[in-house]
């Protein structure tokens, strides 16, 4: 059995992180969701037509998922700002004319989407 060192690591749970955002993202289009809410420990909640439901079949992420996966969104926006205000906003471009925006914000000290 081959062992990755902490770079291949990093670089592997990075890929992760953003796999795992795709497919939030990817699944929000498919609902035709207007917001998808994220917290650790919870799946992600889709608002679809003015009503918020969870997605009892999508991967529930951890607190540290959920970190990695703000940071991602963060190198878009001001990161530094994160610890400071409590809470950032910022928006990623999709395929097409498609813009995500987002926040991210500390809530008891753990990220959420």
């Amino acid at each position: 059995m081959m062992t990755q060192s902490p770079e291949q690591s990093d670089r592997a749970s990075e890929h992760e992180t953003r796999d795992a955002l795709a497919t939030c993202l990817r699944r929000g289009l498919d609902l035709g969701a207007s917001d998808i809410h994220l917290a650790p420990g919870l799946p992600p909640y889709y608002r679809v037509h003015g009503e918020l439901g969870p997605d009892r079949q999508a991967i529930v992420l951890d607190s540290e998922g959920l970190r990695s996966m703000a940071r991602e969104l963060l190198l878009q926006a001001r990161r530094g700002l994160l610890p400071e205000r409590g809470s950032v906003d910022g928006a990623i471009s999709g395929p097409g004319d498609i813009r995500f925006r987002f926040n991210v914000f500390l809530q008891i000290g753990r990220a959420h989407v």
